[in-house]
């Protein structure tokens, strides 16, 4: 009897204690690891084999200027690509998941859409093939100072190449768009 008694007061006493407060613990990379892909990505190019043909155009009227690098940095190439890496301790819980999957349940893509404004990184769209493979990659920025107001879309094709469309609006009227095409050529 009194071993009955001892074990109902202690489910009573386990029954009053306070809830269990639950901690969240994030992953060290809650995000996709683009910097890490993209380094994995350099590392994949032959060495002093690939040349850049790079292709810029100011508004769509100007002449294009097309311009072949031997030996490209292909780090100095992607920089903008790089400093675009999600994974940043301030930023745990600032952006939305969106994930698409095919109708045999292979994920197909990652959207990342950020949650508070101040951010620069818009959207990071991660689309991959069949065999899971990148296909593709596609960063949205939004850029200010205080003369002018830009609106950045990167795309990064694994293995071949890059685009960054660049429109700008300056606070006194008028605006620009920039195009940079990046190709790699073996």
């Amino acid at each position: 009897m009194k071993a009955l008694s001892t074990s109902c007061l202690l489910l009573l006493l386990l029954a009053c204690s306070p809830e269990r407060v639950e901690h969240r613990v994030f992953a060290e990379k809650p995000y996709f690891d683009l910097k890490a892909f993209l380094e994995k990505e350099i590392e994949s190019l032959p060495p002093h084999t690939a040349l850049l043909k790079r292709v810029a155009q100011k508004d769509s009227t100007a002449p294009t200027e097309e311009l072949r690098l031997e030996n490209p940095d292909p780090t100095l190439e992607l920089k903008p690509f790089l400093e675009s890496d999600l994974n940043r301790r301030a930023w745990v819980d600032k952006y939305a998941v969106d994930s698409t999957f095919t109708p045999e349940g292979k994920l197909q893509r990652l959207t990342y859409r950020s949650l508070d404004p101040k951010l620069k990184i818009r959207t990071l769209e991660v689309e991959f093939d069949p065999t899971g493979a990148v296909r593709r990659i596609v960063v949205e920025k939004d850029l200010k100072s205080l003369i002018a107001g830009a609106h950045r879309k990167m795309t990064y094709l694994p293995g071949h190449g890059f685009r960054i469309e660049n429109h700008q609006e300056f606070i006194g009227g008028g605006s620009t768009t920039y195009l940079l095409e990046g190709t790699w050529e073996y």
